[in-house]
């Protein structure tokens, strides 16, 4: 087992290194509270340090999560900091939140010490560090090649612009070139960039700057021709278009087609991710996974027990282009006929080739749209994605679904109730009941 070292044990520091000692590593801890460490140590057998420089001397990886950027620089750098005793080759992966602007400048100083550091901060609170699901956004130094024929997305986009005639829009061969393309008024190439810190380094930076300059319009004006706000648009008239705004009815809703909207009486909506998925990504991430095994899509209790749902039931979402399936998730905060669409969804555990895609044909959203020319915006070629019409009905799990799924649970120690629980479960029929239950108005005396 590896010589692990642990700094903080606060309320997700604790835990997350309660897993380490449990998974039979020999660790070394540290903590500004010496009675807290001692305790710790005491209860998991693990070795309590006095200093982070005596935690550095018998480990060979250091994890901290301690409390901002002050104290972590403080327990890496300090007088009797990790630096002072780690040997070459130690790896430090910082776990706080802290300024990225700062731990460049930390990694920098390690460098000069031969040891290696990642900044990675994590999200999940206190119950993702104790159920061991929290989720790590780690940066550091690029560690190896891409294996095999693994490529990153600008090559795959860029190899797909390529074949389809668009090569003159490509000039960046690779995605660092891409990178220092869009950085060249800014920093003379990427390292450049990164060694000043980033887009940390730039505090004016409306999104990241920690002092963005707000009505730079008052300076600039706008990003239109004119310069001005324009409600008659000058590009639209341009390229043709009407330049006043104005509302069409897009085509297949239950107001342009009330005769189809008699079979398909809900509207739907894609793009909300309410999940724990970052876009079309993370499927076979085990910690996302456990928490989401399936897609769910969310609609109105009283929808759902109009249509002799519960919540939990596996179910379809069809329109008159196609259909997908997923597991009903009742939410108040929807509109009795608006159905949330689960987005981008695909199934890794299931066969990846022709015909069945990684289950691509039965959870996708792509499933429920159409490309036909009168479902697009014609100013912008986008294909509707909200205000189709649809409907939801009971249905039950294919074989090959239900099997591939057991099996990855399996394999991963089980999967999280999804729901919220029996008791999340109950209150939603509690409310229905009391709902149904409620007496009629009574007639107006004569």
């Amino acid at each position: 087992m590896a010589k692990l070292g642990f700094l903080g044990l606060g309320i997700m520091g604790a835990p997350m290194a309660r897993h380490l000692a449990a998974a039979g590593h020999e660790l070394s801890v540290w903590s500004h509270n010496a009675a807290k460490a001692k305790s710790f140590a005491s209860a998991e057998r693990a070795r309590y340090c006095s200093t982070p420089a005596q935690v550095a001397e018998s480990s060979e990886y250091i994890f901290l999560c301690v409390g901002d950027t002050a104290m972590s620089k403080e327990v890496i750098l300090g007088e009797h900091g990790l630096v002072q005793k780690a040997a070459p080759g130690v790896l430090i992966a910082d776990c706080s939140t802290v300024s990225p602007l700062e731990s460049v400048a930390i990694a920098e100083s390690l460098k000069k010490k031969q040891v290696d550091f990642l900044d990675a901060p994590c999200t999940g609170s206190k119950a993702g560090a104790e159920g061991g699901t929290l989720t790590f956004m780690i940066g550091g130094d690029k560690a190896v090649e891409p294996l095999g024929e693994a490529k990153d997305e600008y090559h795959f986009w860029r190899e797909l612009g390529i074949r389809m005639g668009q090569e003159q829009y490509w000039q960046p061969k690779t995605q660092r070139e891409w990178f220092e393309w869009r950085l060249k008024k800014v920093a003379p190439d990427f390292d450049a960039f990164m060694k000043a810190g980033g887009l940390a380094a730039f505090p004016e930076h409306p999104i990241v700057g920690s002092n963005p300059q707000w009505k730079k319009y008052e300076k600039t004006g706008f990003a239109t021709p004119s310069g001005k706000v324009e409600i008659y648009s000058s590009m639209m008239e341009k390229y043709g278009y009407d330049p006043m705004p104005r509302y069409v009815e897009q085509h297949g809703t239950i107001m342009s087609n009330p005769e189809l909207a008699k079979e398909y009486p809900l509207t739907y909506f894609i793009g909300a991710k309410s999940d724990p998925y970052f876009q079309q990504q993370g499927r076979n991430i085990a910690s996302l996974r456990r928490l989401a095994p399936e897609p769910w899509v969310e609609l109105n209790p009283d929808t759902g027990y109009d249509l002799g749902l519960n919540d939990g039931d596996f179910v379809a979402v069809e329109t008159p282009h196609g259909k997908i399936t997923a597991v009903a998730k009742f939410t108040d905060d929807g509109h009795p006929k608006v159905v949330r669409v689960p987005y981008r969804w695909w199934l890794p555990e299931q066969d990846p080739y022709a015909p069945n895609f990684s289950g691509l044909f039965q959870v996708a959203d792509n499933n429920l749209t159409s490309d036909a020319p009168e479902y697009s915006d014609p100013e912008q070629g986008i294909l509707s994605l909200r205000g189709q019409m649809c409907k939801v009905y009971l249905v039950e799990r294919s074989k090959e679904y239900s099997e591939s799924l057991a099996a990855l649970g399996e394999s991963w120690g089980g999967f999280s109730d999804t729901w919220g629980g029996s008791g999340r479960t109950n209150a939603l029929k509690a409310r229905a009941s009391e709902r149904k239950r409620a007496p009629e108005p009574a007639e107006p005396a004569e």
